[in-house]
């Protein structure tokens, strides 16, 4: 049994494509997803859900994931996991994981390495 199955993951970006790929690539090793395309929403989904894992873009016009990041840990929320994926950000990988990111991957994102990072992180 892989450790993915039965997560609950957020997938966070406002790329719909890409939120539609992660979406499937997710449910087809057995996660449950939900999806926000911007800090806001995720907020407002993260209050209404138990969630494990946080996959989320760093730049996004209806709210960054560096805020999120901030809610999550300001709400003391606890997940397995927060992974930001960013094609380009103002932010440095090492400050991003000094806020409490556990991985930071550029995009295009290749899912096989990023479950792998998951399965790893998670074991």
């Amino acid at each position: 049994m892989n450790k993915l199955s039965d997560k609950k993951i957020l997938i966070v970006d406002d790329e719909v494509d890409l939120c539609r790929i992660l979406r499937w690539d997710f449910e087809d090793v057995g996660a449950k997803v939900i999806v926000a395309h911007g800090a806001y929403e995720a907020i407002n989904l993260i209050n209404e859900h138990d969630i494990d894992i946080i996959v989320s873009d760093i730049k996004m016009p209806q709210g960054d994931g560096v805020e999120l990041l901030d809610y999550v840990k300001k709400a003391k929320k606890d997940y397995d996991a927060f992974i930001f994926m960013s094609g380009y950000s103002d932010y440095l990988k090492d400050d991003l994981l000094a806020k409490g990111a556990f991985i930071v991957i550029d995009k295009p994102i290749n899912f096989e390495s990023l479950k792998n990072k998951l399965e790893k992180l998670l074991a």
